[in-house]
């Protein structure tokens, strides 16, 4: 599935210790959506695209702001 697009949605609070290598690949094509108390800075390694809701109300917002627009 190299064409999927992946969306994280996440409290970002989670460890990343086993996460060791990820392909600029796979880091271009997912997006994360960041929930507090987690940060944007604890996904970046792991998402091109890194939003932060600290509303629910936006999360509609967010998705289409992480996910790529069709060419």
């Amino acid at each position: 599935f190299p064409d999927w697009r992946i969306v994280l949605i996440t409290d970002g609070e989670a460890r990343l210790d086993g996460m060791s290598y990820i392909s600029n690949h796979d880091r271009a094509r997912t997006g994360a959506i960041v929930i507090p108390p987690g940060t944007k800075d604890s996904l970046q390694m792991l998402a091109a695209n890194v939003v932060e809701v600290t509303n629910l109300d936006l999360l509609t917002g967010a998705m289409t702001s992480v996910l790529p627009r069709p060419r």
